[in-house]
């Protein structure tokens, strides 16, 4: 044999290896379309052994299918190919199914040139005509989606600003056809004038995206429409990035037309309220003036008091004076009327009677405000009937005085104001307020009964500690355990006050905090209320950012979570308490659920113990629901985290198995960097700041405060100490630089009655007021007595040296 033979014959064996190890499938027929040759691939593909398809017509996996020519092979012949031929075919498997292939046909010929017959390789592409099918769906259901999404305008662009998409809601929001708008520049469509600088600025940061996700923040817009009338719109700026391509922008616009219109007519209707409330306030002014000059003059005789109550009774607004103990003296028809009663059986109860318990709270701070003011305008308060459903009014007050100006009397006017109340988000508004009050009141009740049984243990708890105290010798061991025994129980007593000062509606105390710092500070208190058998163990991150929450909440939800841990593992177990961040800008989690993206810091409390199936994780943080023996627990304590918790801004979530443990993640909101360590610089000189708050955790925070921008601090308990250090050091000569008010210390001596002592000793003081209440009328008009800026808690440090840098410079 030759050498070029021999070549040749190796060719042809590796060929022959080649096609017989391919995982396409290869077919050879001759001129009549019987196959001669099947490599082992068929019968992977087809099911069928080489063996089993030789000999047998091609027509057998090709003819009479749907989708195929009916003599498949013969049909490729006519097609009069030269050499090869490439298409889709559906092929039919031993089995009878039907799989779907990619074939390339190719001629066989002899040494000479002449048509044999031919080869077919055929690729199984089922599978991927089955993702590209599913592909196209899923394109198309997202595209009608985007497309006929009402009320929700979507455009797309380029980083030029030249569009490519516009949706449904864009043309009847702004008045142009798809076919108008695709193409051209998204300035010269909708952006005014003013804004063109702002969206030139946008394309080139969304040009240089990197990723998709939002590159500009989201808020609101007034953009114009075809006719240039401007549109009002909430808009959310977003990128899609493809590696190796130019970002495209879309811009997803809400209409807010229909609301701003809401809100200019809830406008105009308050403020033609308020203006016939103003009017008719006069006019009652009058009226109580002169009342309370013939109740003086006249010693109530009763001709004056038979003239007053036909007057009374013929108006259409109620009429009440009752003593400085809310008892009522006297109330007009029209009132009793809207009570659901009549003067005779009203005269002699007392205020309580016509107020929820949670109104009576703003009933009682408004005679307050009637004892040192004299007067109050235009308040809304609510009232009960007898079936105990409730009311609005808008209510104007006075002080009856005798000749040397001592209070006798309270009197008041009070016009229903249901009417005015008919607009539906007003209406929404106000039923939202109702249920509010009436689960604060149950909550005030809840907690006042918790308080009181709770109270009474732990006075006979202080009591024996006491004893025990007095019996042990100074140097015994047991006074440390002793000590820390009567710091707990001290501890308890403060959260008792704290859950009566929940349940009273008084405004909390947020701050910017650190949740690490208050686990520390009671882990060994956590520890003992485990006891020893419980091996508790802590992992807190040490950068984690602050949070804006009350110091003493946060510390009732991780005792809470702890003591319902060390429960569920009955004794013996393990508790671990961990603290992270976690980096929610970009997820679905807090938005499905009503919340901010964003950073948040994560409190983490797990243990192994019994768990809890669906129905009990389902209702774990409903009040009253407990799992536990229902003598030994509330089963509240998981109930006022929650409210906690939505109350901070933050949501948990919940991984509990039966007999596995139970994990709560608790998120809430992190605090920026920005907002408690503020960019600016510090206030120049070294100015020196008097504060006066009762309450030290937030005289220290606030000096904190100040020594972040640069600033001394002195700090006064109440008003007679403050007074008496705002003196001294203006005899020094060295007086304080301003000074920092809180409206309202319990007692008396509060911001209101210091500042005229203040001003008396230096005219020329520079007084800021601190306050919660901003619908109080020394904050609304803090100028007329005596302060020269306001600061409404809680205030961040930036806003405290924006008011001091006015004042003093900075």
């Amino acid at each position: 044999m030759s050498p070029t033979n021999m070549n040749q014959d190796l060719q042809l064996a590796y060929l022959s290896l080649a096609v017989e190890r391919l995982g396409e499938m290869v077919i050879v027929t001759d001129l009549d379309h019987r196959i001669t040759y099947a490599n082992p691939a068929t019968e992977e593909i087809l099911g069928y052994t080489p063996l089993e398809l030789i000999g047998r017509p091609a027509g057998d996996i090709f003819d009479r299918i749907p989708g195929n020519s009916p003599d498949l092979a013969s049909w490729i012949t006519e097609q009069a190919v030269e050499e090869v031929w490439r298409g889709d075919v559906f092929n039919r498997k031993k089995d009878g199914s039907i799989i779907q292939a990619h074939l390339t046909l190719n001629w066989l010929r002899d040494r000479y040139g002449k048509i044999i017959g031919s080869v077919g390789v055929s690729m199984d592409i089922t599978d991927q005509r089955r993702i590209e099918d599913a592909l196209r769906e899923s394109e198309e259901r997202f595209r009608n989606l985007t497309e006929y999404l009402p009320g929700v305008s979507i455009q797309g662009y380029r980083p030029d600003g030249t569009l490519f998409y516009w949706n449904k809601a864009s043309e009847k929001i702004y008045g142009y056809s798809a076919a108008e708008a695709i193409g051209k520049n998204l300035s010269d469509l909708i952006i005014p004038p003013d804004l063109k600088p702002l969206f030139l600025q946008a394309l080139s940061v969304g040009g240089k995206a990197k990723e998709s996700g939002e590159f500009l923040p989201a808020g609101e817009l007034l953009l114009q429409d075809k006719e240039g009338r401007a549109v009002s719109v909430y808009s959310i700026h977003t990128a899609v990035f493809v590696e190796g391509k130019e970002p495209e922008l879309f811009c997803i616009d809400i209409d807010l037309s229909e609301r701003k219109i809401l809100e200019s007519d809830l406008l105009q209707a308050r403020d033609k309220c308020e203006r016939q409330v103003i009017e008719r306030t006069k006019e009652l002014a009058a009226a109580n003036k002169h009342l309370k000059r013939e109740i003086e003059e006249h010693k109530r005789s009763d001709e004056d008091l038979i003239m007053f109550k036909t007057i009374s009774d013929q108006a259409n607004y109620g009429t009440i004076i009752t003593d400085l103990g809310g008892d009522i003296i006297y109330l007009n028809k029209h009132l009793a009327w809207l009570h659901q009663s009549t003067p005779k059986e009203m005269i002699g109860k007392n205020l309580s009677d016509l107020h929820t318990e949670d109104q009576m709270e703003m009933v009682n701070i408004l005679n307050q405000r009637l004892k040192t003011d004299g007067v109050y305008y235009a308040e809304e308060v609510w009232h009960k009937k007898k079936d105990g459903t409730v009311f609005p009014t808008m209510m104007n007050a006075t002080v009856i005085e005798d000749e040397q100006g001592t209070p006798l009397y309270f009197s008041a006017t009070a016009v229903d104001i249901t009417a005015k109340l008919h607009d539906e988000g007003e209406r929404i508004r106000m039923q939202e307020q109702l249920r509010q009050a009436q689960k604060m009141e149950s909550a005030a009740r809840m907690a006042g009964g918790m308080a009181h049984d709770f109270g009474n243990l732990l006075n006979a708890i202080r009591g024996y500690v006491e004893v025990i105290k007095a019996q042990l010798l100074d140097e015994d061991p047991l006074q440390g355990e002793i000590r820390e025994l009567d710091e707990t129980v001290i501890r308890a007593g403060s959260l008792i006050r704290k859950l009566l000062s929940f349940g009273r509606r008084q405004t909390i105390q947020p701050k910017n905090i650190d949740l690490n710092a208050i686990i520390t500070d009671i882990s060994g208190m956590l520890r003992r209320i485990c006891g020893r058998s419980i091996e508790m163990s802590f992992s807190l991150n040490p950068a984690l950012p602050m949070i804006n929450a009350d110091q003493g909440q946060m510390e009732q939800i991780i005792i809470n979570l702890v003591i319902n841990a060390k429960d569920a593992v009955n004794g013996n177990g393990e508790i671990t308490i961990r603290t992270d961040s976690a980096e929610l800008t970009n997820s679905l989690i807090p938005r499905i659920i009503g919340k901010q993206p964003g950073d948040y810091v994560v409190l983490v409390v797990e243990d192994n113990g019994r768990g809890m199936d669906e129905t009990a994780r389902s209702r774990i943080f409903e009040p009253f629901f407990t799992t536990k023996d229902s003598d030994n627990s509330s089963g509240l304590g998981l109930s006022i985290v929650y409210g906690i918790v939505e109350q901070s801004g933050g949501f948990i979530q919940l991984d509990s198995t039966p007999d596995q443990g139970t994990i709560f993640n608790i998120y809430f909101p992190a605090v920026k960097p920005t907002q408690y360590l503020p960019e600016a610089g510090f206030i120049e000189g070294d100015k020196y700041i008097l504060i006066m708050d009762d309450d030290e955790a937030l005289r220290t925070v606030t000096g904190n405060m100040l020594k972040y921008i640069g600033c001394r601090a002195a700090y006064a308990k109440d008003g007679k100490t403050a007074i008496e250090l705002f003196r001294k050091k203006k005899e020094s000569g060295h007086p304080f630089d301003a000074v920092l008010l809180d409206l309202i210390i319990p007692g008396g001596g509060g911001g209101r009655e210091v500042i005229k002592s203040l001003i008396k000793i230096d005219p020329g003081v520079k007084a800021i007021l601190c306050s919660g209440y901003v619908t109080d009328p020394v904050v609304r008009d803090y100028r007329k007595y005596g302060f020269s800026g306001v600061l409404t808690k809680p205030f961040s440090t930036a806003e405290l040296r924006v008011v001091l840098s006015e004042l003093i410079g900075g």
